[in-house]
């Protein structure tokens, strides 16, 4: 491929984020190249990806627009394991880049790879368009939160921002089809605290995390501080001993998989990459006999509860006293 390249790459924990970016980038092609021949898409998890990519640089196209490349997932494969790597390192290197292009190389990632990565390295080192998206926590969270809903044509109250950020965290794709209910529900005026309780539910994101978080260290009181605070904000005993046992369930599998790379463990379990990074990092407090021990707690006290020999709110006591 003799002729100059552009390169973009987009990758980052906010998988939400960069696959928008990566649609706005793929149909701004299409708008300037409608029923184009020369557009590809390359998933390296395929063994002749890197074949396919060559195949479309080399041929020889009838029709004048650039061609466009979106490769994905060409660092998901562990280290060692990914011939291609330095087959795409090399091709590389035989292009020049630039904005007067000829073609379009989109790198579309979920997660952040390893800063030894060969290609991480050779594509940042270059002046090429590489936007990380980071997900958004705390302020940034509530900032997006606001924005997003001002795009929905919704004007929101600042209790009702500060609920959702708390309600569901920074899981985005869900954050999006919230924000689009409410806003569909108020259409005409401003959505306030008591709209977002109502239609909104807390599941489990940064409210569970932070109570397992409160358990793994053994910090009772802030336990039952945040127990305090769900069973106030309307969770029921129930509902919280099904969300720690859901939790506990994903450190089991994560702990169990043999996998230490974030960017595999969430296509290997099928787990949502925000929930697999919160997971990792409080596996760092669990033995695997501790986790075996606690859930068998959780499995006791849950029969319990369905017998009648316990009441919710009491075995829900227990088992943050025992733990």
């Amino acid at each position: 491929m003799g002729n100059t390249t552009m390169i973009i790459f987009l990758y980052g924990g906010d998988d939400f984020g960069s696959r928008r970016k990566l649609n706005e980038i793929i149909e701004q092609y299409r708008m300037k190249n409608p029923g184009s021949f020369n557009f590809y898409q390359i998933d390296f998890e395929s063994k002749n990806a890197f074949g396919e990519l060559q195949n479309g640089a080399l041929s020889v196209s009838m029709f004048p627009e650039k061609k466009f490349f979106v490769l994905k997932n060409v660092f998901s494969l562990p280290k060692g394991k990914n011939p291609q790597e330095e087959e795409i390192v090399s091709f590389l290197k035989r292009n020049n880049f630039s904005d007067d292009s000829n073609a379009i190389l989109t790198f579309w990632q979920e997660g952040e790879p390893s800063a030894a990565n060969l290609l991480l390295k050779e594509l940042i080192k270059k002046p090429n368009l590489v936007q990380k998206f980071d997900l958004p926590e705390g302020r940034s969270l509530e900032d997006w939160i606001e924005k997003e809903a001002r795009s929905r044509g919704a004007k929101i109250a600042p209790p009702a921002i500060r609920f959702l950020a708390l309600a569901v965290g920074s899981d985005l794709w869900r954050m999006e089809q919230e924000i689009v209910k409410l806003a569909n529900y108020k259409k005409d005026g401003v959505i306030e605290l008591k709209d977002a309780q109502a239609l909104v539910k807390a599941k489990i994101d940064s409210n569970v995390f932070e109570l397992v978080d409160a358990i793994a260290v053994r910090d009772k009181r802030a336990a039952f501080a945040l127990v305090k605070r769900e069973l106030e904000a309307g969770s029921g005993e129930i509902y919280l001993m099904t969300v720690i046992a859901y939790q506990f369930r994903n450190l089991i599998k994560v702990a169990s998989c043999g996998l230490k790379d974030g960017l595999r463990i969430p296509k290997e379990l099928k787990m949502h990459p925000y929930v697999v990074k919160k997971t990792l990092a409080q596996l760092k407090n669990f033995s695997g006999p501790d986790l075996r021990r606690i859930y068998q707690k959780l499995f006791s006290f849950d029969l319990a509860v369905k017998t009648g020999r316990l009441q919710p709110e009491l075995a829900l006591e227990m088992l943050i006293l025992e733990i």
